[in-house]
């Protein structure tokens, strides 16, 4: 048995688990924005550090697996880091494309003079009625070169049909511009990335994929080549944004959007799946953003065609979505209302010290003493809460005519309410039932929040976790190599009562089509047939386009009308949910898209039992410290060290837990178990 490695870079910290059966270890660093290899050195050093090792070189002799999730395709975003790309089109398009195609704030990566476009036809059907014209190629991309393209994005009519054409532009402008030269153009095709047909989405998904692509490639390149220089030799494996990870050289960087929430999401799937919970809300507080995700009847939810940063894609990405500002996010007052705002700008809180003067919730934590500021990350960064109080009162306080506290208190539960309506907003857009969910919280604040949002749902339930605070790294603990193949493929399985698809072979045909390159794939992972794993989705609907979901095939080939019947069966059952009715889906039932995933399993890091020692958590006692409730003024807080706690101490509130990278605020009312994985779960008394 091996060590596995999992290291998330996130946009504060860089947060790595360490693990080896029941040797788990946890560790937060600082990121390095200038170079965020540097952040993911220091990670590795730190793990091997207190994992005993004189060197990580030692450390990664001994390691079997390295994932990695990251946060560079957001950076790259927010940061405005991307080349300057070019467009080609169908020519007739170029003049009209973001009022007509697009319709999405493209601007800030593809402005309108960066289109260009080109002779070619083909038809909805696929068929060709006119070849690309060569020199339209050539006069195109000289054009858009002269104007500062760095990278050229192809996206023509009809391409997810037949991308003939597409591949043919590629052909010509690698042969003007050969990547052995040092102007080798890098050229992108929507058919690459997506099959989905709505032209205008095609095309924001491959420029977004471009825009992407040479920070993402140069971040992961180094990483591994640093790697390698370590002595480590298998690949270092990359967190994508279906779920899975794959190593640098089979990923886009499209795959890393939203790479680290996703991994978070898939650790809160792989928890509900060990205690048989099919209904839950991942609510992930970080210092600059808070995420939600959902798990519903015991699958996270996915969305096919997700926006970034406002801009529609098609491309499916597992759903975990920003409902607002986090711990870091500045407060003011709003002069239009005379009230606490708390908007999307974050800042250094200026309880750190480091020159940050606006207040922010962190700083309103300070003031009620909800945060021990000589007990920060365990100690090693001590906080001012001096400096925290007078910014509070100079800026929120005093001009609302507040006591400091009460204006802290006003900062929280804005937050708190923020969060609690968007998930309420989300949940209903959904059609879920907040009634049948639980709450997982994780992240830095997660633990300091989830009762105020809990309480605000009407949650009754809430879930912590010991390693809630690098919840992303833990997440990519429990993910496997995963390979996606899509089709887009029309086909009636079901036409009437009992009239079912008889010709198996058509369905049997698109799978095995899939399964070529998903095998391929998995040969260049270093895995064989014998070690894959195939899961098949359907996308269906009935026949009038009422109604339609996402269904796992129970069979992966057809061989009898039962295999059909049963797909049939379970499309049914969610269609007399959703519509109230168990009749026979209006105009039967068809497969509009086939989803074949190979998953090879790897090492997972897993929560071992322990067996209850007692309900008085006296061991974990601190001491008492006064903490200011709602309205109520301060009241004393009983204040327990986590890492005490055993299975089966019951905190009772008002309480204060303290790790060394996070803190669980308990109200009155409520009650903190230790359960047998030593996760806590937060009940009403």
């Amino acid at each position: 048995m091996k060590f596995t490695i999992n290291v998330d870079t996130g946009g504060t910290f860089t947060d790595g688990l360490f693990v080896l059966g029941d040797q788990i270890e946890g560790v937060k660093v600082d990121t390095t924005p200038h170079d965020l290899t540097v952040g993911f050195t220091h990670c590795l050093e730190e793990g091997a550090r207190r994992l005993g090792f004189e060197t990580p070189k030692d450390l990664l002799r001994e390691t079997g697996t390295i994932r990695l999730s990251t946060t560079i395709a957001r950076n790259t975003m927010t940061q405005g880091t991307g080349p300057k790309l070019g467009l080609i089109v169908s020519k007739g398009l170029e003049d009209s494309f973001y009022e007509e195609i697009v319709r999405a704030p493209l601007e800030t990566i593809l402005s309108k003079d960066m289109i260009g476009g080109i002779e070619e036809e083909i038809d909805s059907s696929g068929k060709v009625i006119r070849d690309v014209n060569e020199e339209d190629v050539i006069e195109a991309v000289r054009s858009l070169l002269m104007r500062g393209a760095r990278s050229i994005v192809v996206s023509l009519s009809n391409s997810y049909v037949n991308p003939v054409h597409e591949g043919r532009v590629k052909e010509i402008i690698e042969r003007e511009y050969p990547k052995y030269y040092l102007g080798g153009i890098p050229v992108f095709l929507s058919s690459e990335i997506t099959i989905r047909p709505d032209g205008g989405l095609r095309a924001n998904t491959a420029l977004l994929n471009a825009y992407f692509h040479p920070d993402s490639a140069k971040y992961l390149r180094k990483a591994e080549a640093n790697l390698r220089r370590e002595g480590y030799r298998n690949p270092l494996l990359i967190v994508g944004s279906n779920g899975g990870v794959s190593r640098v050289t089979k990923t886009r960087a499209i795959d890393l959007y939203n790479s680290g929430p996703v991994a978070a999401l898939m650790g809160a799937g792989s928890i509900s799946k060990q205690y048989g919970i099919v209904n839950v809300i991942a609510l992930d507080v970080g210092g600059t953003s808070t995420r939600m995700g959902l798990i519903a009847k015991g699958t996270p939810i996915s969305n096919p065609e997700p926006e970034v940063f406002g801009i529609p894609i098609s491309f499916p990405i597992m759903e975990m979505t920003d409902i607002g500002m986090g711990s870091s996010s500045v407060a003011k007052v709003d002069p239009d209302s005379n009230t606490v705002k708390v908007g999307l700008e974050s800042a250094s809180a200026v309880c750190y010290g480091s020159g940050g003067v606006e207040p922010t919730a962190l700083d309103a934590d300070i003031v009620l003493g909800y945060i021990d500021p000589d007990y920060f990350l365990g100690g090693r960064k001590k906080l001012n809460k001096e400096g925290a109080w007078k910014s509070i009162k100079e800026r929120i306080a005093d001009p609302l005519k507040l006591g400091v506290e009460e204006a802290s208190l006003e900062i929280r539960e804005r937050l708190t309410n923020m969060w609690a309506e968007e998930i309420q907003r989300a949940m209903k857009e959904k059609g879920h039932d907040l009634r049948d969910f639980v709450l997982f919280s994780f992240g830095g604040a997660g633990g300091l929040y989830c009762c105020g949002v809990g309480a605000s749902l009407g949650v009754s339930r809430i879930y912590t976790f010991p390693y809630g605070s690098i919840f992303n790294a833990f997440g990519a603990s429990n993910l496997d190599i995963l390979h996606v193949e899509e089709r887009l493929h029309k086909l009636v399985l079901q036409s009437g009562p009992d009239e079912y698809l008889t010709n198996f072979k058509a369905f049997n045909g698109i799978v095995e089509d899939m399964q070529r390159p998903v095998l391929r794939n998995m040969s260049g992972e270093g895995y064989g047939p014998e070690n894959v794993i195939f899961d098949l989705e359907l996308e269906m609907s009935d026949g009038k386009k009422l109604f339609s979901a996402v269904i796992r095939s129970p069979s992966l080939f057809l061989q009898r009308e039962e295999d059909v019947k049963a797909i049939c069966d379970a499309f049914t059952k969610e269609y007399a949910e959703a519509r109230g009715t168990a009749a026979i889906p209006e105009g039967g039932i068809e497969v509009s898209t086939f989803r074949l995933k190979g998953t090879v399993p790897l090492p997972h890091c897993e929560f071992s039992t322990h067996e209850p020692v007692a309900e008085s958590p006296g061991k974990a006692l601190r001491g008492e410290r006064a903490v200011y409730w709602k309205k109520e003024g301060f009241k004393r807080a009983k204040v327990y060290e986590h890492k005490l706690l055993e299975c089966g101490n019951v905190c009772v509130g008002p309480a204060i837990i303290e790790a060394e990278d996070t803190t669980y605020l308990i109200p009155e009312g409520r009650k903190y178990t230790i359960d047998k994985y030593l996760n806590g779960m937060i009940e009403e008394v």
